[in-house]
């Protein structure tokens, strides 16, 4: 999976989905259910960026399921990010903040800080999607400071980008432009632990 998400992460989302396909049908192979989960949660969440809804659905809904019948939580906030994420693409915030919200509850009944983060994140587009980019702004100034306290490089980047498109909307391009370079910056660190992670 680590090849997956490294290119998932530099945004080369055909060779992320290639990888992350061979990984799934190993992983069905070896019948490891946690595995199996994350694996799904992964390919669910690629396949959103070049637009493959339906398909990142039922993937994520899959991760969903096998999450919750082994008890693995944190596959179960990432799966509910999945979620999110799918539904605000579709412009369905109401579903999205519904998702967003169940994975930020869990992150932080299990103290899951970097989960915390990406459900704040989550939480920050789409208040802006809804126009309310100065509440987007607290939410990803938040999830920033969490993703630097735990050294999560892509949450970083995560929340750079969600701080350069609030900015944007505010009519800030300087302090956009900023949040963009760093962004960038953290994404190539991202690949980086994705690999050595």
């Amino acid at each position: 999976m680590g090849l997956g998400l490294v290119h998932e992460r530099l945004g080369h989302y055909d060779t992320a989905l290639t990888h992350l396909r061979h990984a799934l049908a190993i992983v069905q192979r070896i019948d490891d259910r946690d595995i199996e989960g994350y694996a799904l949660s992964n390919l669910g969440r690629a396949q959103c960026y070049p637009g493959h809804y339906q398909q990142a659905c039922d993937d994520l809904h899959r991760a969903l399921t096998l999450a919750r019948e082994t008890s693995t939580r944190d596959l179960e906030g990432h799966a509910l990010c999945g979620l999110g994420l799918v539904h605000e693409r579709l412009r369905g915030y109401d579903t999205a903040l519904t998702y967003f919200r169940q994975a930020l509850d869990l992150a932080r009944e299990t103290s899951t800080r970097d989960l915390e983060g990406h459900a704040l994140c989550g939480l920050g587009d789409v208040a802006r999607m809804r126009g309310n980019p100065a509440e987007a702004v607290d939410l990803h100034d938040h999830a920033l400071a969490i993703s630097e306290e735990t050294g999560d490089v892509y949450g970083q980047s995560e929340a750079h980008l969600g701080l350069a498109a609030d900015h944007r909307a505010l009519g800030e391009p300087d302090i956009a432009r900023k949040h963009d370079q760093l962004a960038k910056q953290h994404q190539w660190h991202a690949g980086d632990s994705a690999v050595l992670g």
